[in-house]
Formats: C-alpha cells, structure tokens, sequence
C-alpha cells in the first residue's frame, strides 16, 4: 500500500469518523431532550397523589387506591424509561470516545 492510499484512506476514515460523531452528539442530545420531558411526569404524579389524599380526606379510599395506583405505574414505567436513555447515553459516549481515536 503506497503513501498516497494510506494517506486517503485515514483522511476516509477521519471523515467517517467525524460523521458518526456528529450523530452521538446528535443522539445524545435527543436524550437528554427526552429525560427532560420524562421529569415532567413528576408534576403528574404530584397532582395525582394530591388527589388521591383528596378523594381519601372525602372518605373515598377506592378512589384514592386508584390514584395512587396510576402515580406508582407512571413512576414505574418513567423509571424504566429513564434506565432505558440511561443505557443509550453510555453507548453514544463510547462510540464518541472511540471516534476520538480515530480523529486524533
């Protein structure tokens, strides 16, 4: 392999490289987007917890066992979600860092 076709080939690779960490970053910023949006859910579950002490001060326990039960699912499912982003942004950071080494 001569000079001339390693030279292209690392400036091809530079290039891919420069690519793929373009989408991380894009991908890690949809993330972060996306567990900005999940934290809204705490106001939901807020609010639910609010009236399920309210329906139980009314006497209505059926009712507030409800809204206690939507609250902990909602808290369930955003926690499976935000592990899920979790996940995704560990592997977005390694493919960031191993594209570093190509483009050094």
């Amino acid at each position: 392999m001569g000079l001339g076709s390693m030279f292209s080939t690392g400036l091809k690779a530079e290039k891919v490289a420069n690519l793929v960490d373009s989408e991380a970053k894009t991908g890690l910023n949809s993330l972060e987007n996306g567990l900005g949006a999940l934290r809204q859910f705490d106001i939901v579950e807020q609010q639910l917890q609010q009236m399920a002490q309210m329906a139980q001060a009314e006497g209505n326990i059926v009712l507030a066992g409800q809204f206690q039960s939507i609250s902990m699912l909602i808290d369930s499912i955003q926690n499976q979600v935000k592990m899920t982003f979790t996940q995704a942004q560990q592997s977005f950071r390694l493919i960031d860092q191993h594209t570093d080494k190509v483009q050094s």
